[in-house]
């Protein structure tokens, strides 16, 4: 039985526990963007002055395999992501040198 107290408190958690993550996002992405030595990205020298355009996409709880160019078997039928295959593969980066503990 869940008391209203233990939900409150519950809930309190994983929102601080969620700001706290987009804050530390929030910090490296103004690091990447004021510094003269990148840190997320790889510097592109580029003719024109136009500012790149910065598309982040944080899934929770997204597996490995649940996409497709993270796996072997990239035309699985039952799940298809064309859209960020075709962002990592040719016009993205891929960030994955990160890894997280399941906390339950």
């Amino acid at each position: 039985m869940i008391l209203p107290g233990k939900l409150s408190r519950n809930v309190l958690f994983a929102s601080l526990r969620l700001c706290s993550h987009l804050l530390c996002i929030y910090i490296l992405l103004s690091l990447q963007l004021h510094s003269q030595r990148p840190l997320l990205v790889s510097a592109v020298k580029t003719s024109s002055k136009r500012k790149p355009n910065i598309v982040l996409i944080l899934a929770d709880d997204l597996g490995w395999g649940n996409v497709g160019f993270n796996r072997e078997d990239a035309d699985n039928k039952e799940v298809r992501t064309p859209t960020l295959d075709t962002l990592a593969t040719i016009e993205g980066r891929k960030l994955n040198r990160h890894y997280v503990w399941k906390a339950c």
